[in-house]
Parts: structure tokens; C-alpha cells; sequence
């Protein structure tokens, strides 16, 4: 269920996806007056801050935002001064922190394709079957793309494009086998920007001890790919919301 806050609500009613008290009442899954007060409060705030406009139903004298209700001029004419994207402010939870990354802001589509699975391992080619065989075995399975970093170098430095590939991916997984220091690096960069990681590891010492408390999932390779392949599939199908064979 979304937030409500004014930002989400300001977006819903631009975009004319809900553009009545019902409606927006119905999107953020309140089916009865008597739970919809958030609703209500948002309403009454930005319109006292001149930032909606509403129009009474004939037949509902009284009765606040009984009408269509629009984005104000005023809005539009606040965002246009201060540059503001609505849709980025309303990506932004309130637990949300604004930073400068270290590596720049990413290229739009760096791989020039959608991203779905991130996987995070080492290069060492005794791994690389684990990747072709079964990670993107399972990808495809549930209509996923994935992509390990060696799969679209350019010319960038290599860690730009992992970062830009950690911030366009949907989801990170991780092999933590071998400890590879730059994998531990990377899950701390997927971490910090609030991707979900998935942690994978051939031995329960390869785990570092600060994330020994996250879910990770233990494979033997190669006697155990099948049971592997199905922890991964209802992993992924949880952090994801999927159903497996459907489209996205």
C-alpha cells in the first residue's frame, strides 16, 4: 500500500489517476469513512495550502471534497520555480536520505536494456557455471533479465558500471563465496541505495559475521542445483511479487 502523503496525492490527482475523495480512498486500500481520516487530512492540507482545487457535488451539501478535485495552478507555478519532479519527491519515503554519489549521477539505462537481476560475484571462471547454468535459468523461468558486470563493460571504469547497474537493477543477487572483497563492496553500495540483496554463498563461512543475521541461501555445487534452483526461484518470486511464467 502507498504512503499517503501529499506528494502521492498531489501525483495520483495529476496524473488523473484518482481525482475524488472515493477513488483516492480506494487506491491507498481504505474501503470505509471511518479508516480514511488520513485521506482526508492530506486533503485538508493541501488545500489549505492552496496546492489542490475541488468543486462540491450538487447532491453532498456539506460534505468536504465531494467532488472532482485538481492540481492547482499554484503547484505547478511552485514546482516549475524550484525544479522539483514530483514523481522522484514521491519515490521518497521519510526514511529516505538525499546524497551525492561518490561515482556521479547514473547513466539512464547504462546497459541499454531493463535490468531486472543484478548478480554480484567473483570472476573466477570455477563460478561461472553456477551463473549461466542456474541463476539465469531461474531469471528466465520467472521472465527475468540478468546480467553479471563482465557482461556489459564499456569503456567507464569498471566500478562506475557497477553502480550504475546496482542502481538500475530491480533486485542484487550476491555469491559471497571466496569472501571477494569487492562483492562485500558492492552489496554495501546495493544496501545503502535500498536495492534488495539476496545473499548466496557455497559454505556458511563465506558469509561475512555483519551479515550473518540476513537470509542467505547455501548451495553445493553441483550435486544440490536443483534444490538450489528452487530456493532461489521462491526468493526471488517473494522480494519481487511475482508469479512464475507470467509477464511483467
Amino acid at each position: 500500500m502507498r504512503e499517503v502523503t501529499g506528494v502521492n496525492v498531489l501525483l495520483l490527482l495529476r496524473d488523473h489517476i484518482a481525482n475524488d475523495f472515493q477513488s483516492l480512498c480506494e487506491h491507498f486500500g481504505f474501503n470505509s469513512s471511518a479508516t480514511s481520516y488520513p485521506v482526508m487530512t492530506v486533503l485538508k492540507q493541501l488545500n489549505d495550502a492552496g496546492l489542490i482545487t475541488h468543486q462540491a457535488a450538487s447532491d453532498a451539501i456539506g460534505a468536504p471534497f465531494s467532488g472532482r478535485i485538481e492540481v492547482a495552478p499554484k503547484w505547478r507555478e511552485v514546482q516549475q520555480a524550484l525544479g522539483i519532479s514530483l514523481k522522484k519527491v514521491a519515490q521518497m519515503g521519510s526514511n529516505s536520505l538525499v546524497v551525492t554519489p561518490y561515482f556521479g549521477p547514473p547513466e539512464p539505462e547504462p546497459i541499454n536494456v531493463p535490468l531486472d537481476v543484478f548478480v554480484l560475484m567473483s570472476f573466477d571462471a570455477k563460478l561461472r557455471p553456477l551463473y549461466d547454468d542456474h541463476i539465469v535459468k531461474v531469471a528466465r523461468t520467472l521472465n527475468l533479465n540478468a546480467k553479471r558486470a563482465d557482461d556489459f563493460f564499456t569503456t567507464h571504469h569498471v566500478m562506475s558500471d557497477v553502480w550504475e547497474a546496482i542502481h538500475s537493477a530491480r533486485l542484487v543477487i550476491a555469491d559471497c563465496t571466496g569472501r571477494n572483497p569487492n562483492v562485500f563492496y558492492e552489496i554495501g553500495v546495493a544496501h545503502t541505495l535500498g536495492r534488495p540483496v539476496v545473499l548466496i554463498a557455497h559454505q556458511d563461512h563465506d558469509v561475512p559475521f555483519d551479515l550473518k543475521a540476513t537470509r542467505y541461501i547455501r548451495y553445493d555445487y553441483p550435486e544440490g542445483m536443483e534444490v538450489f534452483e528452487r530456493q532461489l526461484c521462491s526468493v526471488l518470486t517473494a522480494e519481487l511479487g511475482l508469479l512464475r511464467n507470467s509477464g511483467r
